[in-house]
């Protein structure tokens, strides 16, 4: 008998954690009462629950690829990614472009360059543009391939 009631105890407290761990996250799962609950056990105390905004860092997105075409007087920029979509973005008004290590302007970055964007999901604003010239990779590997 002894037995028995340490068992169920036991089986009452995995249920009671699971269900205060957030193990079943359905709405429509049963919720054991405090009355099944052994009288050493009290539920976990709960704080309110606030939502803080994510910070600019969390908000970042980034994607890579090759230029498609800019449009500097729209401030947008179509980026063809490595799977072959395309991403439509709109340079922010202090967005940073750099072109082989040096600032430039959206109308200095070129179709086919690689251009790596930090942007917002939300809004598809990029924050910075970090271009390398098809010119600059094809140099840096024809300069490899003489090395040879």
């Amino acid at each position: 008998m002894k037995r028995i009631l340490i068992a169920t105890a036991g089986a009452l407290a995995l249920a009671a954690g699971s269900v205060w761990g957030g193990g079943d996250k359905t709405k429509n799962s049963p919720q054991s009462s405090d009355s099944n609950l052994p009288s050493s056990t009290t539920p976990p105390a709960t704080t309110p629950s606030t939502t803080t905004p994510p910070s600019t860092a969390a908000a970042s997105s980034q994607v890579s690829g090759n230029v498609k075409s800019t449009d500097a007087p729209a401030m947008a920029i179509i980026i063809v990614l490595a799977s072959g979509d395309e991403q439509n973005l709109s340079l922010s008004k202090d967005a940073s472009i750099t072109r082989d290590g040096k600032v430039a302007s959206l109308d200095q970055v070129k179709e086919g360059d690689q251009v790596r964007a930090s942007f917002d999901p939300s809004t598809h604003k990029a924050t910075s543009l970090e271009v390398k010239s098809k010119d600059s990779s094809k140099a840096k590997d024809d300069s490899q391939k003489s090395k040879k």
